[in-house]
């Protein structure tokens, strides 16, 4: 399993790595660091196709977030459909608020080029 480094930043709903590539296939848990804070809590991540509404966590995310000082670490994200392209919204607690960041993932078939 890949494990993808992000960066949340105080004024941008968007992780700044966002878009993210992905392929058909692959098992990533993402690291978002709420770079404004010392220390987040109470962390959930949901998946939603682009421009939908259903939370598809159950069916494409294994495991639960957790949190540690100012990063979150998610569940790992995996059975993404190629040549679709999903949001992971990322909410946490951050100084008693409930913050939410984003992450457009672009997922590709194994023989896209």
């Amino acid at each position: 399993m890949a494990d993808v480094s992000l960066t949340a930043i105080e004024d941008s709903q968007w992780v700044v790595e966002s878009p993210q590539p992905t392929v058909v296939g692959e098992s990533i848990a993402f690291t978002v660091t709420f770079s404004w804070v010392a220390s987040v809590s109470s962390p959930t991540v949901t998946i939603y196709k682009e421009d939908t509404t259903t939370d598809l966590a159950g069916t494409l995310i294994t495991g639960s977030a957790s949190a540690s000082g100012n990063v979150v670490t998610t569940g790992a994200v995996h059975a993404l459909a190629a040549n679709e392209r999903y949001v992971l919204a990322v909410t946490a607690t951050v100084s008693s608020q409930t913050q939410v960041r984003k992450l457009k993932l672009i997922c590709q078939g194994a023989g896209d080029g």
